[in-house]
């Protein structure tokens, strides 16, 4: 009797810890922009702020790149 209640103990448990809400890899929380700053006639625009929002939250971030820098803002 002890050891059919072990047993049953023993699956149950089994049973639950596969059945028990395990971390799940989402989406990267991470990423980039990546891009030139250029004026209407396609000349490229060294140091430019460049400003992403996320307009979720209102964060925002701010890079300037040097002047032949292409922009990649990462977070």
């Amino acid at each position: 009797m002890r050891s059919s209640l072990i047993i049953r103990l023993t699956v149950f448990t089994l049973a639950l810890a596969t059945l028990a809400p395990r971390p799940v890899k989402a989406d990267d929380v991470y990423g980039r922009i990546r891009g030139t700053v250029t004026d209407p006639s396609g000349a490229v625009i060294g140091g430019a702020k460049v400003t992403a929002t996320n307009v979720d939250t209102g964060i925002s971030r701010s890079v300037r790149p040097g002047p032949t820098e292409a922009t990649n803002s990462c977070n």
